[in-house]
């Protein structure tokens, strides 16, 4: 997949950002285009976020989305075992590392990674945001989740 830079990102972030209405088509395109995907973001693993977390957490997904997207014009459809696989690898690595921390888990998540720009978004969404009240573990959650997200569009996006 190509490098999907921060200047990619930001006109995404732009467009999103704009009014609920564009936001809400981009949720529906986003959801008759990558059903699975969908599906992934609604699993009952997320219950554990509060809901200003699943906000977020769908806001993420869908600049992440449209950023890959805007950049391929046929993004294949992604099965919802591969995404489960992503994430189910990430998620290893975080317990056999025994990470606690976001910062744990990012300094090992951006050693070589390809797509650090979008990987950064994520974190500096995370991080920075006053917008939104986090917990450490849904930091966490959305961190690992969303990396696995970037992993699986970047799959599909090579094939």
């Amino acid at each position: 997949m190509k490098f999907i830079h921060e200047e990619m990102i930001n006109p995404v972030i732009d467009r999103l950002s704009d009014n609920e209405e564009v936001f809400e088509k981009a949720m529906i395109d986003f959801a008759e285009a990558q059903p699975f995907l969908l599906s992934f973001l609604l699993s009952e693993g997320f219950d554990i976020l509060t809901e200003e977390e699943k906000s977020l957490f769908f806001y993420l997904a869908i600049v992440l989305y449209f950023s890959v997207a805007g950049e391929y014009d046929d993004l294949d459809l992604v099965e919802l075992e591969s995404i489960e696989y992503f994430d189910e690898a990430n998620w290893t690595i975080v317990d056999q590392n025994k990470f606690k921390t976001l910062k744990e888990i990012a300094d090992h998540f951006f050693k070589d990674y390809p797509q650090e720009d979008l990987l950064a978004f994520v974190e500096d969404a995370l991080t920075e945001d006053e917008e939104y009240l986090i917990s450490n573990i849904g930091r966490n959650v959305i961190f690992v989740s969303m990396k696995s997200f970037i992993d699986v569009l970047h799959k599909h996006a090579e094939e």
